[in-house]
Formats: C-alpha cells, sequence, structure tokens
C-alpha cells in the first residue's frame, strides 16, 4: 500500500509553486499538466516520498527516482519536470509540456523514454 495518494503528491507540489513561485510563469506552467505526470507514476510506482519541498520521490520496481523543477537547460529551455534515477542522478525522462505529460500518462514507462518526442 502506498503511504501518498495522487492527489496528496499533486496538493503538496502545486501548493509549494503557488505559494513560493506564484509570480516565475515558466514555473507556473507546469501546475497545469503536473497531474497527468503525477497519475502517469502512479500507474508504476511502488511507493512515494517527499525528499525536499520542491522534490518527490517513487520507487518503480526497486530503483528510486527523484521528480524534479527545473528551470532552464539546454533540453528544456522554457522549464519543465525531470525524472531521474535517485542514486545516480541519470536522468530518464524530461518533460516539457501538456503533450509530453499526456504521452507518459498514456504510456508510462521509464526505460526507453528520454525525452519525449514533441
Amino acid at each position: 500500500m502506498k503511504t501518498l495518494t495522487p492527489e496528496q503528491v499533486c496538493d503538496k507540489f502545486v501548493g509549494y509553486i503557488c505559494e513560493n513561485k506564484a509570480t516565475a510563469r515558466h514555473v507556473r506552467r507546469i501546475a497545469s499538466w503536473l497531474g497527468l505526470v503525477i497519475y502517469g507514476i502512479d500507474q508504476i510506482a511502488d511507493d512515494w516520498n517527499f525528499h525536499y519541498t520542491r522534490l518527490f520521490q517513487f520507487t518503480s520496481a526497486g530503483v528510486t527516482y527523484t521528480v524534479r523543477y527545473i528551470h532552464k537547460s539546454p533540453t528544456l529551455p522554457r522549464g519543465g519536470l525531470q525524472i531521474e534515477e535517485a542514486n545516480s542522478y541519470h536522468v530518464v525522462l524530461e518533460l516539457r509540456s501538456l503533450a509530453d505529460a499526456k504521452a507518459f500518462y498514456d504510456r508510462p514507462t521509464l526505460a526507453h523514454v528520454h525525452p519525449i518526442a514533441a
């Protein structure tokens, strides 16, 4: 049994955005698609937890992953979410848009997706 529900994870993550990053449009824009990402993760996650206020982790098939917001990177010029292996920091998935979030929700996998083709 999971310790947190998808709704609890989403509420906490979006709550952080609203309380701390309300004026940052590039951060705020993920709030509209975060639920799809979390429900996608819920389909493959064994359990959830919060690592820091801004990060949450989940375990799937014995591997712990961290989900975090990236403000800007070469592959995420407008920011987005990265899912990485917690122990190695190897990025297994990057989400840049609502379309990416929907694609992940429809087919949640971390095995070969990096990044989702837009």
